[in-house]
Parts: structure tokens; sequence; C-alpha cells
């Protein structure tokens, strides 16, 4: 599930613009945290094997921009940048609706069943254009009683039904940053890592 890249600039069209990859700079700068060069660098190595899930974006961001340079999404860094699953897709069940607290989102979108099913068709479009199989797994970056665990139950997981779905909670919860990253190894089934090794690879 790798892709050509004609495949890449399809979905970097598409999707760009809420979507990104598993690919980051090694370096704690911030504004090195949030370059995207570093997924053109790595064609080679994107897939959607693994498709990690969030719920919506919290700011205005660019191509390729979700998911990195936030407060938390070093985390992210930390757990994925080293391990297998370096170069999965991730992507939000909700695009371009703008909010950062999941509870407001939960309010402004749970009545909006037009919203709703319009997201939703969405999300499987993207899914086909990145060829995701049964040999794909979710990652919903919150647990099954989460708001982004309960909406992708309730709308989104029946259009999937023979693909493997993980959950585990958000790498915005509180707890130190090696507390979550060795949590998500270990849901992950993800070995041979240490936690402060790989901090090391950050200058």
């Amino acid at each position: 599930m790798t892709f050509t890249k004609t495949e890449f600039e399809n979905i970097k069209e598409k999707h760009g613009k809420y979507a990104s990859w598993a690919v980051w700079n090694y370096s704690k700068n911030k504004i090195k945290e949030k370059s995207v060069d570093c997924i053109n660098e790595n064609l080679n190595i994107l897939n959607s094997r693994y498709v990690f899930v969030g719920l919506n974006i919290s700011n205005e961001i660019g191509t390729w921009g979700n998911f990195r340079g936030g407060k938390h999404d070093r985390k992210l860094k930390y757990a994925f940048n080293d391990s297998s699953l370096k170069g999965s897709y991730m992507t939000d069940l909700f695009k371009n609706i703008i909010n950062p607290k999941s509870n407001d989102f939960y309010k402004f979108i749970k009545d909006k069943t037009d919203v709703i099913e319009e997201n939703v068709l969405g999300f499987v479009q993207e899914m086909n254009d990145l060829k995701v199989s049964t040999e794909t797994c979710f990652i919903v970056l919150g647990t099954e009683e989460s708001i982004t665990g309960k909406l992708f139950k309730e709308y989104f997981q029946r259009h999937f039904t023979n693909t493997s779905i993980i959950y585990h909670r958000h790498y915005s919860s509180r707890g130190f940053d090696k507390d979550w990253v060795e949590s998500i190894w270990e849901t992950l089934n993800i070995k041979n890592l240490d936690f402060n090794k790989v901090l090391e690879n950050y200058k």
C-alpha cells in the first residue's frame, strides 16, 4: 500500500489540506518540526498500512500541516518517527471545521446529520484514494468512550467492517511525554525502542 509519484500528488491535491504523514525532521525546533520537506524526501516509505485518525483540526494549517508543530504533536514524533509505523497516513474524521475543544465540537456537530454524512462520505473516498484494504489498521486517537471514538463507531466504522481498528487515548491527554509514548508502543506492540534513546535523536 505504497504510492507512485502520481498517486501521491493526487492525494496531496485532494487531501493535503487536512492530512499528513508520520514523518518528522529530527529536531526539537518548532519551525523544523512543522516543516513538510521531510515528507517529500521520504515518498518511498509513505503508506496506508496504518492510518491514524483524529477528530478535527484545531487551527488553520498548510498542506500536510496537520499533526506537526502543535502543542502536543511532539509525542507523535517521538512515538512513530523511529518505529515501523514511520510513513503512516494521518487524518481527521471531520474536515475544515476548526475547533480546538472536542466538547464544543461535539455540541456543534451532533445534530447536523447532513454535515456528518458529508464527512463520512468524504472520509470513505479519502480511504479509497489511499488504497485502504483489509490489511489496513485504523488507529483512532481517542479511547472508545471519547468523542472521537464514539463518532467513529457510530458513523464511520460500518464502512470498514473488514479493517482492524485500535483505540488509544489522545496524545493531548495529561501526563509526561514518556508515559504516552510508551503506552502507545505497548498498545501497538512496538518493541525494542527506548524513549530516552529516541529523545537523543532530537537535538
